[in-house]
C-alpha cells in the first residue's frame, strides 16, 4: 500500500484550493501562513446541486447522543415518506509508523441498498454493491491516503478491501462508508435520512418527520431536522465541517493518547502549531494558517472601537489537542487542529444563553469563523474556522 511508505511527508500536506472539493494541497509546515491563506478557498459552501440530486427530497434528522434504533421504522410509516435509511457514524483508527500513534478516521456504516437510492445515479452502483469486508472511500480520503479500488485498508476494527470511490458529498463528509457497524466502535452516532415522496409540500413533510422523531426522544432532547439543500453534508453534527475537510485543509496527524481525554499529535504535523501575538488577546497558540484572518478580525474590532467586546482575561484558548468534552471515546475537537478559538469563555459557558456582543459575532463570521452560539446545543464562546475570507 503506497500510503504507508510516504505517510510522514503526506501528513504535513493539506491546505486546500477548494475546501469541499479539493484540487491540490501544499505543505503547511514549510510555507508562511500569508502565502498559505492566499491559496485557500474563498468559501466552503457547496452549491445546492452538489448536495443531493434535486429529485431525492432527502431530509436529515439527528439529535445529540444519537437517535433510537426504531426511529427509521417509525418515520417510514408516514405517508409523506418514501424511503428511510439509518446511518451510524463512528471513529476508527489506522496505525502509523510512529510507535504508539494512530490516525483517526471518521467513518459511517450505512444500509447499502437503501442508501444507494438517495445518492446521484452515477454513484448508486458503488454503494449498492458494497459487501461485507469492504468499504468505499470518499474522494478526498482516497487522495489523501493514496488508496484506490483493489487496495486494502487496515483499521483497528478490521481489514477492508477498497470497493470503490465516491464523491465527498455522497460519503456525507465521512472518510469511508462500510455496510456494518464495527463492534469496536465505542461511540455510535445514529441518525436517519428520509426520502420524501413527490406529492405534497416539502415543509409539511419535514414537520411530520420532526414530530415522529421527537415522540421517540426523552423530553427536552434537542432535535435537528434539515431539508435538502439546507446543509452541505447530510450527517450527524452538520453545523461544523467534517473532519475530512479539516484534515485536508490543515493537515492530517497521527496521535498518541495521553490522559484525561487529551492526546499528543505526531511531531511532523505539530510544526504547524505556533505562538503569535495578536491584537486584544496577546500571545495565542493556533495553527499558523488561521492567524491572518484571526488578526484581521481582532484588528477590525479594535479599529471600530469594539475592543471592549473581547475580554482578554476571559480568553479560553485556541490549540488544545483533545477529544470533545475530554471524552476519549467521542469525537476529536477541532481545537486539536488549532482552528477554533474561545472568547469570553466564562460568560458564555457551553449550553447556556449567549452573552456575546452581536458586533463581535458579525465580525468573526465576516472573517470566516462560524459561531457555536447558533448550534443545536449552543457553545457561545466558540468560534471555529469555516472558510478563508475573500
Amino acid at each position: 500500500m503506497r500510503f504507508r511508505s510516504d505517510l510522514v511527508a503526506a501528513v504535513t500536506f493539506g491546505l486546500v484550493v477548494g475546501a469541499v472539493v479539493v484540487l491540490t494541497a501544499e505543505s503547511l509546515s514549510r510555507e508562511p501562513p500569508e502565502q498559505a491563506s492566499r491559496k485557500a478557498p474563498a468559501s466552503t459552501e457547496v452549491e445546492r446541486s452538489e448536495v443531493a440530486p434535486a429529485t431525492t427530497r432527502v431530509v436529515l434528522a439527528w439529535a445529540p447522543g444519537g437517535l433510537p434504533p426504531e426511529a427509521g421504522r417509525v418515520v417510514g410509516r408516514s405517508p409523506q415518506v418514501g424511503r428511510v435509511t439509518t446511518v451510524v457514524a463512528g471513529l476508527d483508527w489506522m496505525s502509523s509508523r510512529w510507535e504508539g500513534y494512530e490516525f483517526p478516521l471518521e467513518l459511517a456504516a450505512i444500509e447499502p441498498r437503501r442508501y444507494s437510492r438517495m445518492v446521484p445515479r452515477g454513484e448508486a452502483g458503488a454503494i449498492q454493491r458494497l459487501g461485507p469486508g469492504e468499504v468505499v472511500l470518499a474522494a478526498t480520503a482516497a487522495r489523501s491516503l493514496e488508496l484506490e479500488p483493489g487496495d486494502r485498508i487496515e483499521l483497528r476494527s478490521g481489514s477492508y478491501a477498497i470497493a470503490g470511490i465516491v464523491s465527498d458529498v455522497t460519503a456525507m463528509g465521512y472518510e469511508a462508508l462500510l455496510p456494518t457497524t464495527p463492534s469496536s466502535w465505542t461511540r455510535r452516532d445514529r441518525y436517519l435520512l428520509a426520502q420524501l415522496k413527490d406529492r405534497g409540500k416539502v415543509g409539511s413533510a419535514v414537520e411530520v418527520v420532526r414530530e415522529r422523531v421527537e415522540n421517540l426522544l426523552p423530553p427536552g432532547t434537542r432535535l435537528r431536522v434539515r431539508a435538502e439543500g439546507e446543509t452541505p453534508y447530510l450527517r450527524y453534527g452538520d453545523a461544523v465541517l467534517p473532519m475530512l475537510v479539516i484534515k485536508e485543509t490543515f493537515g492530517s496527524f497521527a496521535l498518541r493518547h495521553t490522559s484525561g481525554g487529551a492526546f499528543q499529535p505526531d511531531p511532523a504535523w505539530r510544526r504547524n502549531i505556533v505562538a503569535r501575538r495578536v491584537p486584544l488577546l496577546g500571545r495565542v497558540v493556533c495553527h499558523r494558517a488561521v492567524f491572518e484572518q484571526l488578526i484581521g478580525a481582532l484588528t477590525e474590532l479594535r479599529s471600530e472601537g469594539l475592543a471592549h467586546t473581547v475580554n482578554p482575561g476571559d480568553f479560553g484558548g485556541c490549540w488544545s489537542p483533545r477529544f470533545i468534552a475530554h471524552n476519549p471515546s467521542g469525537q476529536i475537537s477541532h481545537h486539536a487542529w488549532g482552528v477554533a478559538i474561545d472568547l469570553n469563555a466564562s460568560a458564555n459557558a457551553f449550553g447556556t444563553k449567549s452573552d456575546q456582543d452581536e458586533r463581535l459575532v458579525e465580525t468573526m463570521e465576516r472573517w470566516g469563523f462560524t459561531w457555536g452560539g447558533r448550534w443545536l446545543i449552543p457553545d457561545a464562546m466558540h468560534f471555529e474556522w469555516a472558510r478563508f475570507p475573500d
